[in-house]
């Protein structure tokens, strides 16, 4: 059969055709442009190794990859867990409940990501319900603590040996009028 017969016989198929289109553009090169350029001198002439190598080399970047597998491993080890017994009891047994059960377990694949990734900004997001508490909370301790006196975010401390000040502002402290020798990070 060839490709107009199929596309009488199945208009979809341009459909799918286009969406596959936009796909390869939208997901697929921009991952195949980031290999490229992880590859790459940063004047993306020059092949290197160089960046895998400060990945796997610096504490900080392999901190963050042991994490991220540590994270992996335990979710799906509670995953595991949690679903392999459901399972079976959902395909043995008739319990009450047993569709519940289903639709939720559906429901929680069905959602994307990103409702949970918003959920946990309206959290901790800098105007988040959590976030702004903590600092309410935080701002009247830590000026407290901070010049012994009772105060309110903005406060100074005694000056530093460099002539500098710790100024509080909220969950923020940073040093105000250090020398210009002072290592900036």
């Amino acid at each position: 059969m060839s490709f107009r017969e199929r596309l009488a016989r199945d208009p979809w198929l341009v459909v799918a055709l286009v969406l596959g289109i936009v796909l390869f553009g939208l997901v697929l090169l921009p991952q195949l442009w980031l290999v490229r350029a992880s590859f790459l001198e940063p004047d993306g002439a020059t092949f290197t190794l160089q960046g895998f190598v400060r990945y796997l080399t610096a504490r900080r970047y392999r901190s963050a990859l042991l994490n991220s597998l540590a994270i992996g491993l335990i979710t799906t080890a509670l995953s595991v867990i949690v679903a392999v017994p459901l399972a079976f009891l959902h395909a043995r047994y008739r319990l009450p409940g047993r569709d519940t059960v289903l639709t939720l377990a559906t429901l929680s694949t069905a959602s994307p990501p990103f409702l949970g990734a918003y959920a946990w900004i309206l959290l901790l997001g800098w105007n988040g319900w959590l976030s702004r508490g903590l600092r309410e909370m935080s701002s009247r301790r830590f000026a407290d603590l901070a010049d012994g006196r009772p105060g309110r975010p903005g406060n100074t401390c005694p000056p530093l040996a460099g002539g500098g000040s710790i100024r509080q502002t909220n969950l923020s402290i940073g040093v105000h009028g250090a020398p210009a020798s002072a290592p900036s990070h």
